[in-house]
């Protein structure tokens, strides 16, 4: 179930970015921010990420899917479909993500 409303306390009920600009500068690539992401906002050991491992193997369970996508949404202004949401790796969800900033063209 996805929740109709933002979730308390995370950067999207804020409707601010996870990073400031100085951090995330504009040469970050997808990979790297969500790498990030992960090991900053979801205390994932840094150890586990790499591009072929999924999502739930690096313990995020289908709730914080869903926040995931909103962060990466808010980060990169993006939006991604539905039908598109449903990649398997860490790097698909990169390539998927450069593909949307990309199509926007900022």
């Amino acid at each position: 179930m996805i929740p109709s409303a933002p979730i308390a306390g995370t950067a999207r009920s804020r409707g601010l970015p996870l990073f400031s600009p100085e951090r995330r500068s504009a040469s970050m690539s997808a990979y790297s921010y969500l790498a990030e992401v992960l090991t900053d906002k979801y205390d994932v050991d840094g150890d586990k990420i790499r591009p072929e491992a999924t999502l739930a193997d690096l313990g995020l369970d289908s709730l914080m899917v869903v926040e995931f996508l909103f962060d990466v949404e808010d980060e990169f202004d993006i939006e991604v479909p539905d039908d598109r949401a449903k990649f398997e790796t860490l790097n698909e969800a990169a390539a998927l993500i450069d593909e949307l900033i990309e199509a926007k063209g900022d």
